[in-house]
C-alpha cells in the first residue's frame, strides 16, 4: 500500500506552526507499483483521456521547439524530456481535472518500487490543471530568485515550467541514492512529527525535542526543493527567450 506523500506530509507537519513551505512543485516515495503499470520505459501517456493527450501533445510541442537551426528553444527542458524518455524507467503523465484540488502544489511526482539492484522504476507525474491554469501572479508566488513563477507565460508554458520542475526531481530522484535519502529522511521526520500530533491533539506547545525535529523537516524541505527551483529558474527563461526568438522569426 502506498505511503503518503512524502514532502505533502512535510506540508502538514509545517502547517502545524502554520509555516507551510512555498514549495511550487513537491516530490514523493512511494513503496509500491502502481497496479498494472507494465509497458515499455520512458514517457507513458497510458493514464491520459483522448482530450488530455492533445493538451499533452500541445505541452510536448513547447519542450521540443527547435529554432531554424535545428536547436532547442529550451535546452534544459529539452534535455529532462530526453532524458526521461532514455532513462530506463517508467514516467506517466497524469493531468488532474479535479476542480477543487486535493493538494495546494501545481505538480507532484510519486515514485514506486526499489531502488536496490538498479531495477527499473516507476514515476507519475501529476499536473494540476486548475491550479496551473488559475495560479494568480501575486508576490505570494515568488520565489527566492527575483521573479515571480509564471509571469509572462502563457497556460501551456505554464505547464512545461511546472514538468521541468517534477522532471527535475524525477532524474535526481531515480539516479542519486544521496537525493532519495534526502526523500526517505523527510518522510520519517514528517511522519513522526504527525503521529506526535495525532496523540497531543489537546497539547499548543512543543517541546525542543519536537521543535529540532521541525527544524530538520524545513531544512530537508529546503535541500529538496533547491534543485528543481533552480532548474525552475532556468527553464522559465528558457521560455520567455523563445517567445522572444519566435516573435523575431515571425
Amino acid at each position: 500500500m502506498a505511503t503518503r506523500s512524502i514532502l505533502t506530509t512535510a506540508t502538514l507537519a509545517l502547517a502545524t506552526l502554520t509555516m507551510i513551505p512555498d514549495g511550487f512543485g513537491q516530490e514523493a516515495l512511494f513503496d509500491a507499483r502502481r497496479d498494472g503499470a507494465t509497458a515499455s520505459d520512458g514517457i507513458r501517456t497510458d493514464h491520459l483521456t483522448p482530450r488530455q493527450l492533445q493538451t499533452w501533445r500541445s505541452i510536448e510541442q513547447i519542450v521540443q521547439a527547435v529554432d531554424r537551426a535545428g536547436r532547442p528553444l529550451h535546452p534544459r527542458l529539452f534535455g529532462l524530456r530526453q532524458w526521461a524518455r532514455t532513462c530506463g524507467h517508467q514516467i506517466y503523465i497524469e493531468l488532474v481535472d479535479e476542480k477543487v484540488p486535493r493538494t495546494s502544489h501545481a505538480g507532484l511526482l510519486t515514485v514506486r518500487g526499489s531502488a536496490e539492484n538498479g531495477a527499473s522504476r516507476v514515476a507519475v507525474i501529476q499536473l494540476w490543471r486548475s491550479l496551473i491554469e488559475n495560479a494568480p501572479v501575486y508576490k505570494e508566488t515568488r520565489l527566492g530568485h527575483g521573479f515571480i513563477s509564471f509571469a509572462g507565460l502563457s497556460k501551456l508554458e505554464r505547464y512545461a515550467l511546472v514538468l521541468g520542475h517534477e522532471l527535475t526531481h524525477a532524474a535526481l530522484h531515480l539516479q542519486d541514492p544521496e537525493y532519495s535519502r534526502l526523500c526517505m529522511d523527510l518522510e520519517a521526520e514528517a511522519e513522526a512529527f504527525l503521529s506526535f500530533r495525532q496523540q497531543n491533539l489537546n497539547s499548543s506547545s512543543y517541546d525542543q525535542t519536537m521543535q529540532r525535529r521541525l527544524e530538520r523537516i524545513r531544512s530537508l524541505t529546503d535541500q529538496i526543493e533547491k534543485p528543481a527551483r533552480l532548474a525552475e529558474v532556468e527553464i522559465r527563461q528558457e521560455l520567455i527567450e523563445g517567445q522572444r526568438a519566435k516573435t523575431a522569426t515571425r
